[in-house]
């Protein structure tokens, strides 16, 4: 099934670690290994032996004695593991990097089984932010099924998951005061049967925490998305008065953009917002909330009386300035709980003059260009741009009219791993840019373990992208091999189709 797999660390490793040594001598992991870890690293030890265990459990005792030593260092910024016949040590200043180096370590287990080269590696990451999006209000994806893609994504170092929880087609958030949405929103006729049947599913408040528990034990943080103030037929679909028009709304079955938006001349939308948004900061610990900002008609606003009457008390030229100024009082009702508001980059459109609040995280989607004015304009930027290999809904061959994925866009793993985030027009605004992500739309996407083919192997290439400083397109090709081993060691699927 794969191909040759080198005997050299530095020859399979994905993300490659930037700084690595060859070794003679093999090591033998096995459960008479004896593992010596500082107290302020235990439950990285903890989680480490878990994640390995589900997936290479130990056969038989080793031959002798070994041992692995965790502890701190003051290096600041990198991690160091050196692996010899007898002894393995990490060090590294913090607990995230501790972990970064023992997911290395475990990469390499999966790659060679028990027994493993010796190497000594100095590693650090080339971005803050390494993430990956996947949108489950389209298609409902389990909570068991994140925590799989989660541990792979761990694995080649991603540290940001961003949860897109609602959308036109799905409401997947439980609220705590609104059982009429959790209810209503969260289902959707199915389409595929002549009987009448639905699909879809809320995620309840035990699963959710369950998801961000064990995201925090592999260090990555979970970004919440909500959808302002397009993308909301499916909470029309329970609240039509929310909506310019006021009628009955039916929850889409297909993909799209949708004229029927969230009525910004009604304070009760701002008023719900306000609630739904404490909810979100009170489950999800993570300093970022997305506030969503894309692909808004104003075809509404033109014609709804409160929507202009909001327009003139404000002295807005344009429905477009009309999104603009809401997109500004969610960012603040986001900020007011502590929170850094994230949104796609129309959030820059118009808001020049309404007081964008300047925590805000700009996620460059549309193209590089915003990003580039995000920065200009003094923003933290993610770059997520479609059209340059980081959309996994796209496929891999658009040619290819039997595969999976979006019919008009692709998505070449050479173009995920050529990707990267700092564009040459940011000049001295460069030091802006957080990082990058990848996306999943899942318009067509019929089941949770259908992700896992459309994220890999694009998502290795660009993590590792976002992880090293010196890239290798023929070297990366190189360790396919030791990729998809990895992969199916964890029981991952993965696209099995040409590199080049």
């Amino acid at each position: 099934m794969f191909t040759t797999i080198s005997n050299k660390p530095s020859k399979v490793l994905s993300p490659m670690p930037n700084k690595i040594v060859d070794k003679k001598g093999e090591f033998t992991f096995s459960q008479d290994t004896m593992i010596y870890v500082e107290p302020q690293f235990s439950q990285e030890a903890e989680t480490f032996i878990d994640l390995l265990l589900e997936d290479l459990p130990y056969k038989e005792k080793g031959s002798g004695e070994n041992e692995l030593y965790i502890k701190k260092s003051k290096v600041k910024g990198k991690y160091h593991l050196e692996i010899l016949e007898d002894k393995i040590t990490i060090s590294a200043e913090n607990n995230e990097l501790v972990f970064m180096a023992l997911e290395t370590l475990r990469s390499l287990l999966l790659t060679y089984g028990h027994t493993i080269p010796c190497c000594n590696i100095t590693d650090w990451p080339k971005c803050e932010y390494r993430g990956f999006m996947l949108d489950t209000a389209r298609h409902f994806v389990t909570a068991n099924e994140i925590k799989r893609l989660l541990k792979a994504a761990s694995s080649i170092h991603l540290n940001y998951f961003h949860w897109h929880l609602t959308d036109d087609q799905g409401w997947r958030f439980p609220l705590s005061f609104d059982e009429k949405v959790n209810k209503e929103s969260s289902i959707r006729k199915a389409i595929d049967y002549q009987e009448e049947r639905f699909e879809g599913g809320l995620y309840t408040e035990e699963e959710i925490k369950d998801v961000i528990n064990y995201a925090t034990k592999l260090h990555i943080t979970i970004i919440p998305e909500i959808e302002t103030p397009g993308h909301a037929m499916a909470l029309l679909h329970a609240h039509p008065e929310f909506g310019c028009v006021g009628g009955e709304y039916e929850i889409p079955t297909t993909g799209g953009i949708f004229k029927d938006v969230l009525c910004v001349g009604n304070d009760e939308v701002i008023e719900y917002f306000k609630k739904v948004f404490a909810d979100v900061a009170r489950i999800f610990p993570g300093k970022y909330i997305h506030i969503g900002g894309d692909e808004c008609p104003h075809e509404r606003y033109e014609t709804c009386p409160k929507c202009q009457k909001r327009m003139e008390e404000n002295k807005l030229k344009s429905a477009a300035e009309l999104q603009s100024w809401m997109t500004v009082q969610i960012a603040k009702i986001v900020t007011s709980l502590g929170k850094i508001p994230v949104g796609w980059d129309e959030v820059l459109d118009n808001t020049q003059t309404l007081g964008l609040p300047k925590e805000v995280v700009v996620m460059s989607w549309r193209g590089s260009q915003g990003g580039i004015e995000a920065a200009k304009r003094g923003y933290k930027v993610i770059m997520s741009p479609s059209i340059e290999g980081v959309y996994y809904d796209y496929r891999y061959d658009k040619s290819n009219d039997d595969e999976h994925g979006q019919y008009w866009g692709e998505s070449t793993i050479k173009m995920s791993y050529d990707f990267e985030p700092i564009k040459k027009e940011m000049g001295d605004d460069a030091h802006l840019v957080l990082g990058g992500q990848g996306n999943l739309w899942t318009e067509r996407v019929d089941f949770g373990r259908d992700t896992e083919a459309l994220y890999f192997p694009r998502l290795v290439a660009l993590a590792e992208s976002l992880w090293t400083e010196k890239k290798n397109w023929e070297a990366f090709k190189a360790k396919r091999g030791a990729i998809e081993k990895r992969l199916a060691s964890q029981d991952i699927m993965f696209w099995s189709g040409n590199w080049s």
